[in-house]
């Protein structure tokens, strides 16, 4: 790795979170660009899912919970 780039690495984990959101998204959007289609459909996936936790229909589950689950299934294999 360069310097530059260890630098930059090293920066980035410096960052609050949101910041961090808004960098990977920048870094994304410019390895490949936005998709209008796929936007739609995800912005419409978005409000179906709202609308269902509006109504009861599903549960949210915190972040934390989320990745903690994650993490014990991939250790078990």
């Amino acid at each position: 790795m360069s310097e530059l780039l260890v630098e930059l690495i090293e920066k980035a984990k410096a960052l609050p979170n949101d910041e961090k959101v808004v960098l990977v998204d920048v870094l994304m959007n410019d390895m490949t660009p936005p998709d209008a289609q796929w936007e739609a459909a995800w912005a419409e996936e978005c409000r179906r899912r709202m609308d269902a936790i509006d109504r009861g229909e599903m549960a949210v589950v915190p972040a934390y919970e989320a990745l903690a689950e994650i993490r014990a299934r991939l250790k078990r294999g």
